[in-house]
């Protein structure tokens, strides 16, 4: 992420030269672009996750300091519902995000563990973390206008 805007985009290249399973990707798509995966949060917390046809709303709701509640949309265009076996792709898609997601939550919460850990002091942030500087920048920025 480089800006100087209230968000952060992160482009994360496939690993894999194939597309992912599931829907076609949309029609004018290079290949990278169908393959690849952008990470978006728009401060302070609508995050996006966009990959070929697929996108992924996080729909965040903060009920306090140190806790949220979180859910997850899967955003396709209408016309695909009209597919062949979409209903078994949209299923297996639900699946995967929830794999995908609770597996991130579980070691999520061992870094908030370790962060809360009575003998841990701040450190630096590397330079691939400098979205979290920028979004430490942008509540400091609201906290101190007027």
């Amino acid at each position: 992420p480089d800006n100087d805007g209230p968000w952060s985009i992160l482009h994360m290249p496939a690993a894999h030269e194939e597309l992912p399973p599931g829907l076609p990707p949309l029609e004018g798509l290079e290949d990278w672009q169908a393959r690849d995966l952008f990470a978006t949060a728009i401060f302070p917390h609508f995050l996006l996750g966009i990959q070929g046809s697929v996108v992924t709303w996080y729909q965040v709701f903060p009920q306090g300091a140190g806790k949220l509640h979180l859910k997850i949309h899967i955003c396709v265009p209408a016309a695909y519902s009209e597919m062949e076996g979409f209903d078994e792709i949209a299923e297996g898609m639900a699946l995967m995000v929830s794999a995908i997601h609770h597996e991130d939550i579980g070691a999520n919460d061992l870094v908030w563990q370790g962060l809360n850990a009575p003998m841990t002091r701040q450190g630096r942030l590397s330079p691939l973390e400098k979205a979290i500087w920028q979004y430490n920048q942008w509540w400091l920025d609201k906290m101190e206008a007027p």
